[in-house]
């Protein structure tokens, strides 16, 4: 009796499973590394005025700020045709383990994207860089308020998402370039220190590098890949020999997860249905491995080309104290708007989260927690903003530091090893974990000299 009920448990189990699956009821997989939706990820800023101890007020906010979801390039489309091919194929064995209506929404799948996508801001990106306008508005209204935006500058790269994104934001604050056109700076792409193109010796090091992807390349031919693949050809019901490692990623990238980015819905994308949440684990790891090589501490190069973006921070920053202690002008915002490697790299150069354990081919099953996850770091319009307070106590003023990354509060981190609920440090402690990025200093770093070759 008891082996008897134990069957129907486990029927009873398969069925439901399987029912959630088809009627789109599966909890969608949230973290698809630069492609993932920032309302995913996202701290919870204080709903009123910044919480500054007493005596202090804030009297400068510099931002990095990486566009909004954005459409892909006209590329996507020839990669979309191939996937609709291959859904014309399911079920070839006769043996696809889809439930019968995912099997069905995958034949009728239409190709999403045209020839005129250009990787252009989506309604959805524009909405995100509002929201976190109007909440940073919130924390700092002395500011960020439409009184203040005579004293701001805002800067951006020279592509329609980053430019598009920079009006999205400032538009909540109550200025556009034709009322404010001083405020606004557009780089040209071949002055711009957000590219890495610009570097030489990083071209050399990185992107004409064979060797950089390494460990990418030897996790993708490893073991947990092979799984994947295997599995996903199960439930597509094509043979094993069909499913190649790029058919793997085109299924992932231009199938699952750009369509989950720009088609904002609760409900899972038609593509990502084929993959397990360990399956999607799996691939997000694999993801990272590749932007590791590419954006982190693989090699010198990877960050340190980031050295005039760092300089700009560190700079404003000690402009900004100075100024305000001598009572000369100053902007009370600077804000850049750029692109992943904008926020990433600059993260890694000014040394925001750990550099120990890092991703390897070898360590997946340890790195559930890894501090390099390009999805919690660089989701689209991912963040970090530094706010300089002057504190007063006892006729002496003093400066202090507060930083956000994608509107959590750090602390502890090595140039503030505060770990307090404020997360303040003192602007002088701050600076001297950045005396290299400190303009006129005798360390300070030279673009010349990093990207020489």
């Amino acid at each position: 009796m008891i082996k008897y009920i134990f069957w129907v448990l486990v029927i009873l189990a398969v069925v439901v499973c399987c029912h959630a699956m088809c009627s789109g009821q599966q909890r969608p997989y949230e973290y698809f590394g630069t492609k993932t939706l920032y309302q995913k990820v996202n701290g919870k800023l204080p709903l009123k005025k910044s919480r500054a101890p007493k005596g202090c007020s804030p009297v400068f906010v510099f931002g990095l700020i990486r566009h909004g979801a954005r459409l892909p390039s006209s590329e996507i489309v020839p990669e979309l045709e191939e996937l609709l091919e291959l859904a014309k194929k399911i079920n070839s064995t006769g043996k696809a383990q889809l439930c019968k209506k995912d099997i069905e929404e995958l034949r009728n799948w239409k190709v999403w994207a045209n020839k005129y996508a250009n990787r252009n801001l989506t309604e959805y990106g524009a909405e995100e860089m509002r929201g976190i306008a109007k909440r940073y508005r919130n924390l700092l209204p002395e500011l960020l308020n439409a009184s203040n935006t005579g004293n701001h500058r805002y800067f951006s790269s020279n592509f329609s998402r980053t430019v598009d994104s920079m009006m999205a934001f400032t538009s909540v604050l109550g200025t556009s370039p034709s009322t404010n056109p001083d405020a606004y700076t557009v780089v040209p792409n071949n002055e711009s220190s957000f590219r890495n193109d610009n570097c030489p010796k990083y071209v050399r090091d990185v992107d004409d590098n064979p060797h950089v992807e390494e460990e990418y390349e030897s996790f993708f031919a490893g073991p947990y890949i092979k799984r994947v693949k295997r599995k996903v050809a199960r439930r597509l019901g094509i043979r094993h020999s069909e499913m190649s490692g790029d058919l793997l990623w085109l299924i992932y990238s231009s199938g699952c997860y750009y369509q989950q980015w720009v088609d904002v819905k609760e409900d899972v994308a038609p593509w990502c249905r084929v993959f397990s949440r360990r399956d999607l684990k799996i691939m997000e790891y694999a993801s990272d491995l590749e932007d590791y090589a590419q954006r982190s501490f693989q090699s010198d190069i990877a960050f340190k080309w980031t050295c005039a973006i760092a300089k700009d921070v560190v700079g404003a920053i000690v402009n900004a104290s100075e100024n305000h202690l001598e009572g000369n002008f100053q902007p009370t915002a600077r804000l850049i708007f750029g692109h992943s490697s904008t926020v990433a790299v600059t993260a890694a150069n000014m040394g925001l989260y750990e550099r120990e354990d890092p991703p390897t081919s070898e360590n997946f099953r340890y790195q559930k927690y890894r501090a390099f996850r390009m999805s919690q770091m660089t989701p689209s319009a991912g963040n970090i903003m530094i706010v300089l307070y002057q504190c007063s106590a006892q006729d002496e003023s003093t400066y202090k530091v507060q930083t956000f990354w994608n509107e959590r509060l750090l602390r502890g981190y090595p140039a503030c090893r505060s770990t307090g609920p404020i997360g303040m440090c003192d602007l002088d402690t701050w600076l001297e974990s950045y005396h290299q990025f400190v303009p006129g200093s005798e360390t300070e770093c030279s673009m010349e000299e990093i990207c020489s070759v």
